[in-house]
């Protein structure tokens, strides 16, 4: 990773037995872009929501735990 001084990085440990995790990502303009990578424990991207695949207009993604 390189240092970007405009781009906000951050890391949460998630624990998904009692219940899933909901994240929304706004709305955004038009020109700007947004993405939310989720890894799991051993790197492998489980999702990459945001204005590239899902537009500008937000949304709404789910995170569970396998029955």
């Amino acid at each position: 990773m390189t240092p970007n001084n405009d781009t906000p990085y951050s890391y949460a440990w998630v624990d998904l037995r009692a219940e899933p995790w909901v994240l929304t990502l706004p709305a955004i303009e038009p020109n700007r872009y947004s993405t939310s990578q989720w890894d799991d424990l051993w790197g492998f991207v489980l999702d990459n929501p945001g204005s590239v695949v899902d537009g500008n207009n937000g949304v709404t993604v789910m995170l569970a735990a396998p029955d």
